[in-house]
């Protein structure tokens, strides 16, 4: 199957926030069940159809949160076309370290282009438990240029829908405006069976 583009979209945020959850949900549509802490990085596969007809292959590297992955996950940051950030609405530390990745995004990527960033607040199901207001979060995504939606990812609100409207995004920051990043690949064509991670050259940090 032929695809127009490959997109590498980096997911970062604090350990037990849910990325891997909210990943799952996107990309297979089901709960993920009996979910453990990412060990290091994971990588997962998506496609996409874009509002220009475009067939794009997503590659998504799932990062772990704890700081014991710092040194791993640090090289994945190069060559990412755009990066998602999760926190915890119920923990106030994981929307402190928010910070943290904006600035790693920046001073570890290869390119002075600021890539498109989403902020996802998960865990909103827990209102008694909330401690960032979405008033908050979505003042510190407009003084920082970021996307912003709120989900439960164990009951999929608005997570397709706004992935969607994400992606679409990048495709036309990149792709309409003539933008050359090292994390958009044109005229990709996918085989029957997946190369293995030592092939995949775009995707393996350099």
């Amino acid at each position: 199957m032929e695809q127009d583009y490959l997109f590498k979209l980096l997911i970062l945020g604090d350990h037990y926030t849910g990325k891997s959850s909210i990943l799952h949900r996107y990309i297979d549509n089901t709960r993920l069940t009996n979910s453990t802490p990412t060990i290091g990085i994971d990588f997962k596969i998506g496609y996409f159809k874009d509002t220009s007809n475009r067939n794009i292959k997503l590659h998504f590297w799932d990062t772990g949160g704890h700081p014991e992955y710092e040194h791993i996950i640090s090289g994945y940051y190069k060559s990412t076309a755009a990066a998602i950030i999760v926190f915890d609405v119920t923990r106030a530390e994981t929307f402190k370290s928010i910070d943290y990745y904006l600035n790693q995004l920046s001073s570890l990527g290869d390119t002075n282009i600021r890539q498109p960033i989403l902020l996802i607040g998960n865990k909103t199901d827990l209102t008694r438990s909330r401690v960032i207001s979405s008033h908050e979060a979505l003042t510190y995504a407009k003084e920082n240029n970021l996307f912003y939606f709120e989900t439960c990812a164990l009951i999929d609100e608005n997570i397709d829908e706004k992935f969607k409207d994400f992606l679409n995004h990048i495709s036309q920051h990149y792709i309409d405006n003539n933008i050359s990043h090292q994390g958009i690949r044109t005229y990709y064509k996918t085989i029957s069976v997946e190369p293995s991670r030592e092939k995949m050259d775009c995707c393996i940090p350099s």
